[in-house]
């Protein structure tokens, strides 16, 4: 970071050297809040004393970076800034800074330079600045990689980065569908230092194995062990070995498997299928489910040991509709891969930024990625430079999502994202606000080819919605449709 902000200001670019500095400063302020591990939640293998003596040195060294910058700021704004009194704010002790000049003075920026490189040299030979440097690095890095500047997710991402330092407990990644789940765990692993024994991350999605072959798939068979095995199985443990492994879906994992990783995560021993002793590995584990657990326990659909295990640490990720100033950023990788891929030059204009903005994404990430492709696949078809709103609004994303019947955990946040903004001054949520959209889908879009009287003949049975006459619920319900579609288009 000290070379970037050499490399602004002689390139004339002091703001940007000053941003630079205020940002690092952020991130700093963000690990400094989490550098206190899970105090409610703390890990038995980990010693009160010996945690509470490591949080303390942590927040320490963290102090001690964010006062070196300090400095550099310090000194940026005595160099290139006039102090000024706010003419807009309320506080009348309150400063502002304006840039003096942007005339280079070479003399002048050689002086900040070398008075900045002996604040590095400072840095650079206290202990404590190397240990939250390379912190800091990794911190960059994921944030950038999640494409956030969402306070919020940042937060989440600074926890996740601590737990990457600890390393001796499971980790639990909460998000909808399409959030990146799989992509942070991959992150993590990368940014670790297990990458050097595993190099990938090793994945399996419970929910795409089917209840007999679980087991065998995660912690290996002996061959012939169970049906259809003709070879030996090493399993996903054994693969992640030194390195991590992620379980997304871990909701569809039937419970006699959520049993064995309770005993794996407890004491790193398994027993693979036709095997009659333990096999021992070092793997961390990655936990991901798009459910509320604690829903789960209550449900049983999670025992409450397995839960209590794995709930330590727990990472959020929030949904795209909560944090929309991302949408920018992720689109703008969207754009950029596909640039590169097709070896274009298509750009997005201001303007179509702020439609996009204006979407829920219920898929979030993989929404906004497929859309995109679609999108600018068809802007390159018909030899446009720009992205522009014409092209968003002659094919609206909401008319694609959820794209399928298949994608019913889309369908799902998307009600759920209603459900969580409704009020009961509102009335029933079922009467007001579904029966008046099914009215609608059925009396105009649905059954293809049936006349109108068969329709309303077949409303009770289809709907539950009496359709014989003006007065029957199909059609009281459809009145409403346009009064709900106006409140919700305001």
């Amino acid at each position: 970071m000290f070379d970037l902000i050499k490399n602004d200001i002689r390139n004339n670019e002091f703001t940007e050297a000053l941003s630079h500095c205020y940002i690092e400063q952020s991130l700093l302020v963000h690990l400094k809040a989490e550098s206190i591990p899970f105090q409610n939640n703390i890990d038995q293998s980990l010693a009160y004393d010996e945690w509470s003596k490591e949080s303390s040195k942590k927040s320490t060294n963290y102090d001690l970076q964010i006062k070196y910058y300090q400095k550099i700021i310090d000194l940026l704004l005595n160099a290139y800034f006039n102090k000024t009194k706010s003419k807009t704010s309320k506080n009348p002790n309150r400063t502002s800074y304006e840039l003096v000049s942007q005339i280079i003075d070479k003399k002048r920026d050689d002086e900040i330079i070398r008075k900045i490189e002996e604040i590095e040299n400072e840095a650079l030979n206290n202990e404590g600045w190397v240990f939250t440097e390379r912190i800091l690095n990794n911190f960059r890095t994921l944030v950038n990689e999640c494409k956030t500047k969402d306070e919020k997710y940042i937060s989440q991402l600074s926890y996740l980065i601590q737990a990457m330092e600890d390393n001796y407990s499971p980790i639990l990644i909460l998000g909808e569908s399409g959030v990146g789940k799989s992509k942070l765990a991959s992150i993590f692993h990368l940014l670790s230092k297990r990458k050097e024994k595993v190099k990938d991350l090793v994945e399996l999605n419970c929910g795409a194995v089917d209840e007999e072959h679980i087991y065998p798939v995660l912690f290996g068979a002996k061959k012939g062990s169970f049906s259809s095995s003709i070879e030996e199985l090493p399993g996903k443990v054994s693969e992640a070995n030194g390195g991590t492994l992620f379980l997304d879906e871990i909701d569809r994992a039937p419970k006699r498997v959520q049993d064995y990783l309770l005993t794996f995560i407890a004491t790193k021993n398994y027993q693979p299928l036709g095997y009659s002793k333990d096999k021992k590995a070092d793997v961390i584990i990655l936990i991901g489910t798009n459910k509320n657990p604690k829903s789960l326990v209550n449900e049983r659909l999670m025992e409450s040991d397995f839960y209590n295990r794995i709930s330590k640490r727990i990472i959020t990720i929030p949904p795209l509709r909560e944090r929309k100033d991302d949408i920018k950023l992720i689109a703008e990788f969207c754009l950029k891969r596909f640039n590169d891929k097709y070896k274009t030059n298509l750009s997005i204009t201001p303007d179509t930024f702020e439609l996009l903005k204006k979407y829920p994404w219920p898929g979030n990430f993989g929404d906004v990625e497929a859309y995109l492709e679609r999108t600018l696949s068809d802007c390159k078809w018909r030899g446009e430079k720009h992205l522009t709103p014409y092209y968003i609004n002659n094919n609206p994303p909401d008319k694609n999502l959820p794209s399928s019947c298949n994608d019913f955990q889309n369908f799902e946040n998307l009600m759920s994202s209603f459900l969580s903004g409704w009020e009961t001054k509102e009335g029933s949520f079922t009467d007001e606000f579904l029966f008046p959209i099914l009215a609608k889908i059925y009396i105009e879009q649905y059954p293809v080819g049936k006349k109108q009287t068969e329709k309303n003949e077949l409303a009770m049975s289809i709907v539950g919605m009496n359709g014989e006459s003006k007065k029957g619920k199909l059609y009281q319900e459809y009145l409403k449709y346009q009064k709900l579609k106006s409140k919700f288009s305001q």
